[in-house]
């Protein structure tokens, strides 16, 4: 089990901590965009599932006026939410569990969470997420932000911990099969090894 920290969020690698955030904002500002959205607009209600301590969160509150938690490893979430006062509801479940609530959230982020899911259990949460949309009445369409690594060539399966990177291809399988449009796609540039 990795520490409660940043560090420890990140494998060691804490140097990738800002640069990530920047690119992730970068991303979210162009999605606004994308949805037309004004620069001050901002989603109603995101839950950042899989969050870790919450390391992006306090990035994604800046972005919705209300945000939730997910997370598996509880003292993970307890750290997350002391380190993100504004955040509204603690979710302790794994994504295989996580049930979002109907009609709640607009706004979806999942960032380095995937890897232990099958495809199968993937394509299961985003119909369960779309389905939780199915009630929403915002005018826009509800948006599910996915931010993890993928394999220029072919998945990879780590034969140590089951763990999964997909290539680009597998993704938009796992989209396609869970009736998902991918409007935005972006790669992380500048990641230092």
């Amino acid at each position: 089990l990795q520490p409660s920290t940043i560090s420890g969020m990140l494998d060691g690698f804490t140097h990738v901590h800002e640069i990530d955030i920047d690119h992730s904002i970068y991303f979210i500002e162009t999605l606004k965009k994308e949805l037309g959205m004004s620069k001050d607009e901002m989603f109603e209600y995101g839950v950042d599932a899989g969050c870790g301590i919450g390391r992006t969160t306090s990035t994604l509150l800046k972005y919705c006026k209300n945000m939730d938690l997910n997370e598996p490893v509880l003292k993970h979430l307890r750290i997350a939410m002391t380190n993100n006062p504004g955040c509204c509801d603690m979710i302790h479940s794994t994504l295989q569990q996580f049930r979002p609530c109907y009609g709640r959230y607009d706004f979806v982020w999942i960032q380095w969470a995937l890897q232990y899911l099958s495809d199968c259990e993937f394509v299961d949460l985003l119909i369960r997420i779309a389905k939780s949309f199915s009630t929403y009445r915002m005018g826009r369409s509800p948006v599910v932000c996915i931010k993890d690594n993928v394999d220029p060539h072919h998945d990879e399966v780590d034969t140590t911990d089951g763990s999964i990177i997909r290539e680009e291809k597998t993704f938009m399988d796992i989209f396609r099969k869970a009736n998902y449009k991918c409007i935005l796609r972006m790669e992380q540039t500048f990641l230092p090894i």
